[in-house]
């Protein structure tokens, strides 16, 4: 009933244009608008040829930069077609041989019209030639040089920008420092993107990419190489200028160490120098692929050979690093320490400090003898496969793959009965994988092995 009022009474729904002969006048002057914009509106999307839209060479074309939108033009709107982002359009016109590059067009007349002609098709395509891709980072040092671009050009084998350098090529950060040596993965060729990024083979992409400069500089020998922690071991100092050759010096002696990490002889020199073929050369002519530095010793010598505790089938860990007197582990790995002389149960720590005792200190806890390093694929973090308590809504904890509960709490596990349950400090985890499944294997870091794959577990409060 409401929209029959309505539609017989034009008043109601002009009411902001007075009286009847304004109503007139408004409904008239809607319906020439409507008249001269409808055209201007009913254009199609624009059809798309990759094949023979896309430049021939120095760009990038995609379909989906393109967009439709309507656009301000004189008292209405009226469609238009613009390529996203720094993408230009390339358009071939009715009438015209060569493509035409537009950043947008207009509809008019259900056309899409430019200058005059009649838009066939159109793609959108992405700058990837030279002036688009960095050729170096704002801030590097001599020891990397801007990249030397290689243009497309319609007879090259590459549409876009390349670049390859003399000396290799290595890919850095915004502060100029090194982010990867590329010549070393294998990679002697980059190529400009239409996302102003340099790519390469195994899916790689980084905005800076330069030249290495020297054939024999910093990148071109190892400061590094692994090798077996208990051999108490440093990194060189290497240092370059860009042009000469890198040198490496250590200020308690060199040591050579083969393939596999492990000892061969101690190396007498006043210093090395890298040279062309990778390895570094002594004063007496001797060339050593990988070389590391003795560091000064400890005053104190505590117990450095890893202990084998009662963890996962009784591994043996690895030895810790140590820098000075303090030890630690490498990444992804955690220092356990252990009093063998009191058959104390295993602390996990982040760092330990051998001091006069021959004991290994921490902030907190009572200082111990025995330190190793083990990992394990457990994340850190809430263990949500607890048994929640509904009274204390508190979850146990694992860091380092230990298990332990907050502040206040004392941790409990049972198996079947909760009047079973049984109180253990700590809860060392694996993960161990049958089949399609996994599943946790259990450890009480003072007593060993538990018989039980599926515990329930919580933390209750202390008193």
């Amino acid at each position: 009933v409401l929209l029959f009022l309505l539609l017989l009474s034009p008043s109601l729904i002009y009411a902001g244009c007075g009286n009847c002969d304004e109503v007139h006048a408004c409904i008239e002057r809607e319906t020439e608008i409507d008249e001269n914009l409808h055209a201007c509106r009913t254009c199609k999307k624009l059809e798309s040829d990759k094949d023979n839209n896309c430049p021939k060479f120095g760009s990038v074309c995609e379909d989906k930069f393109y967009i439709n939108k309507l656009s301000a033009n004189g008292n209405g709107k009226c469609l238009e077609a613009r390529c996203v982002a720094n993408a230009k359009m390339w358009l071939k016109l009715d009438g015209v041989t060569e493509l035409v590059p537009k950043s947008r067009i207009l509809c008019n007349n259900s056309e899409w019209m430019v200058d005059g002609f009649v838009v066939e098709t159109a793609i959108c395509a992405k700058d990837c030639n030279a002036g688009f891709c960095k050729t170096a980072s704002p801030k590097h040092s001599t020891d990397f040089e801007p990249l030397q671009i290689i243009l497309a050009t319609e007879s090259s084998e590459d549409k876009c920008a390349t670049s390859t350098c003399a000396n290799g090529l290595a890919s850095v950060k915004a502060d100029g420092s090194l982010l990867q040596d590329l010549h070393k993965s294998g990679i002697d060729v980059v190529t400009c993107s239409g996302d102003g990024t340099w790519t390469w083979t195994q899916d790689g992409e980084e905005k800076f990419v330069m030249c290495i400069a020297s054939d024999c500089g910093p990148m071109k020998c190892p400061a590094f190489v692994n090798f077996n922690p208990i051999l108490d071991l440093v990194p060189l100092t290497v240092t370059g200028n860009g042009k000469g050759c890198a040198t490496a010096i250590c200020t308690e002696g060199y040591v050579e160490i083969d393939t596999a990490g492990q000892f061969v002889k101690p190396i007498r020199t006043d210093g090395l120098i890298c040279n062309t073929g990778g390895s570094w050369e002594a004063t007496d002519g001797n060339k050593y692929a990988g070389v590391m530095c003795q560091q000064p010793p400890c005053a104190f010598i505590c117990e450095y050979t890893p202990f084998v505790f009662n963890g996962p089938q009784g591994a043996e860990m690895t030895a810790a690093t140590r820098k000075e007197c303090t030890y630690s582990c490498p990444e992804g790995l955690s220092l356990f320490r252990y009093d063998a002389n009191e058959n104390a149960p295993v602390s996990i720590v982040n760092s330990a400090v051998c001091k006069s005792d021959l004991m290994y200190h921490v902030d907190s806890g009572n200082p111990m003898n025995k330190i190793g390093c083990y990992g394990c694929d457990q994340p850190d973090g809430e263990y949500t496969g607890a048994s929640l308590d509904p009274a204390t809504q508190a979850f146990p904890t694992f860091e380092g793959c230990v298990l332990s509960c907050p502040g206040g709490y004392k941790m409990y596990y049972y198996v079947v009965d909760p009047a079973n349950k049984k109180q253990v400090a700590h809860l060392f985890s694996i993960i161990r994988v049958v089949g399609t499944k996994e599943f946790y294997e259990w450890y009480d870091l003072e007593q060993g092995e538990l018989p039980y794959t599926l515990l329930k577990i919580s933390c209750l409060p202390a008193n």
